[in-house]
């Protein structure tokens, strides 16, 4: 395997763990269990349950509803860091 392959993989992997407990921490400020935002998100409670573990990952829809529901941006989700503005 390539080390720029290696490097992608890695950095999928901790933005995946990024993504799972900002969600986590998004969900419990919401107030809302793992089946709640699963019925809002038309999903199941486990499928949250990977997505907070970094098992799995949303698609587009769901990334932009689950922003929608807990009231946060995918950048807060993602950790991405903008200096656009600046």
């Amino acid at each position: 395997m390539n080390q720029n392959f290696t490097l992608l993989l890695r950095s999928w992997a901790i933005i995946s763990e990024i993504f799972g407990i900002r969600l986590k921490k998004s969900r419990l400020n919401s107030g809302l269990t793992q089946a709640q935002l699963a019925n809002k998100l038309k999903v199941s409670a486990s499928t949250i349950g990977m997505y907070e573990q970094g098992r799995r990952e949303p698609d587009n829809y769901i990334f932009t509803k689950i922003c929608q529901e807990l009231r946060v941006s995918g950048d807060y989700l993602l950790n991405i860091k903008s200096n656009f503005y600046n």
